[in-house]
């Protein structure tokens, strides 16, 4: 395995829940999506039958998409059928260096 250097001016959670390797890997990256994230997300888990990792990269958003994005993930009832992480950036990195942030640390 790859090991890569941590990310810069970036906070990371997660919430490992198993150590099989997922099926699929989710990267999404948010800015500012308090409005829609919520809908995403439920997207995600509806589509999803196998067990599956979501890395979320928050581009410094300035509205509440990090706690609606908290709330959902600790509330879901299929939440023990993925793993996540969320990378919260402390600047903006832009939609590109987001990709490759959830990239990095995809399993």
């Amino acid at each position: 395995m790859i090991e890569f250097p941590p990310l810069p001016n970036s906070t990371v959670f997660t919430n490992q829940v198993r150590d099989a390797e997922p099926v699929v890997t989710y990267v999404v990256p948010v800015f500012n999506q308090c409005q829609i994230i919520e809908e995403t997300l439920s997207s995600l888990f509806s589509a999803a039958t196998l067990y599956f990792d979501i890395i979320i990269v928050d581009d410094y958003s300035m509205d509440d998409s990090l706690p609606v994005i908290q709330h959902f993930l600790s509330n879901h009832p299929s939440k023990l059928l993925c793993s996540y992480t969320i990378i919260q950036n402390q600047s903006p990195v832009y939609e590109t260096a987001c990709d490759n942030q959830g990239f990095r640390v995809a399993r």
